[in-house]
């Protein structure tokens, strides 16, 4: 057994170095190790060495432009970096939560504290974004209210008298008259009692290769997550108006769509399913899932590679990299070709 490992790990590390060297040769404008290999000459261009499973990949990009008006774009010696604008969507009113999103800003009502400048009708307090909820008098019982001096006082309020005089004339007499009007400021003692935000749900299914156990992650104007049962239902409830993306995730899994973007939750979502699809690995993509060679290959590596540390290292780095190299040879039939046939030449020495 433990020649058998020696010798077909020797066999497996001279596969990986041409497996590296083929990419290398394959894909030799866009292979790097360094940032200064990927310059194009076009300053209009990000380049950098973008680090990959299985080595380095030119990246050049135009302008950084992410198409998202909520970043501002930079290029970086790393690439392109897009930081997050907080101040594009403040519309100055305390009684909103501004969220941006990639298309339009999103403005949700608040319930925080604000101030309305008035003293005789209490605290306030934003609802329908606006400062229109207000606690009432301020003041015990017993005590007036005073708006000019924004203070309590035992005494009512000053009142204001205004007097206006008229003179009515005839051709025989003259009469004076005097009318006079009193006005009182009586003290505020409404209370207006805050209604709860509504609140809405997102649900729907998980389908295809995974159902049970596949994480909903919700981020956006709050963040949360839910799990899907043993059917693939999930539900995310008592979510607050606002902008939000709901994103499945399952390692070794991928999921259509990638994501869904809520542009503005203003009422109940079902129907926000996703279909999962395994990820293959090299010898599966190559050979189907359930063929022979693959029986023999997983049969191989429990008994023989997962006994050693060094195979283990090995199953370890090719599952690392299978997505990858599935990806290149899903566009590229003759490095698919190529690949199959080193496999194809060890297959025979471990039958």
């Amino acid at each position: 057994m433990k020649k058998l490992f020696q010798m077909t790990l020797f066999i497996l590390v001279f596969i990986v170095m041409r497996l590296f060297f083929l990419f290398e040769n394959t894909y030799a404008d866009t292979f790097c190790i360094a940032n200064f290999q990927c310059a194009d000459g076009n300053s209009a261009t990000c380049d950098w060495c973008e680090k990959t499973a299985i080595g380095g990949i030119c990246r050049n990009v135009i302008n950084c432009d992410d198409d998202n008006r909520c970043t501002i774009d930079e290029c970086t010696p790393n690439g392109c970096k897009h930081t997050d604008d907080l101040t594009i969507c403040d519309d100055g009113n305390p009684c909103t939560d501004e969220t941006c999103s990639p298309v339009a800003c999103v403005y949700n009502a608040n319930t925080i504290s604000c101030e309305d400048g008035l003293f005789c009708n209490g605290t306030d307090t934003c609802h329908g974004m606006a400062c229109s909820v207000h606690s009432g008098n301020p003041c015990p019982a017993g005590m007036f209210c005073n708006e000019t001096n924004n203070s309590c006082d035992s005494t009512p309020p000053i009142t204001s008298t205004t007097t206006s005089t008229s003179v009515i004339s005839t051709t025989t007499t003259s009469r004076k008259t005097t009318s006079t009007t009193t006005s009182i400021i009586q003290p505020i003692t409404s209370t207006t009692i805050q209604p709860l935000p509504d609140t809405y749900s997102i649900s729907g299914y998980v389908t295809g290769d995974i159902v049970e156990g596949v994480s909903i992650v919700l981020s956006g104007t709050a963040s949360e997550s839910s799990t899907t049962d043993e059917n693939g239902y999930y539900e995310l409830c008592e979510l607050n108006s606002g902008y939000y993306n709901i994103t499945p995730k399952m390692d070794g899994y991928i999921f259509a769509p990638p994501y869904y973007p809520i542009q503005s939750l203003t009422s109940n979502l079902s129907n926000m399913d996703f279909i999962s699809s395994k990820i293959p690995c090299v010898i599966e993509f190559m050979y189907g899932e359930d063929s022979y060679e693959v029986e023999l290959l997983r049969d191989y590596r429990n008994s023989v590679l997962a006994e050693y540390s060094e195979g283990q290292e090995l199953i370890r780095l090719y599952y690392e990299w299978s997505p990858v190299i599935v990806e290149v040879m899903n566009e590229d039939e003759e490095f698919r070709v190529q690949v199959k046939e080193m496999i194809d030449g060890v297959l025979p020495l471990i039958r």
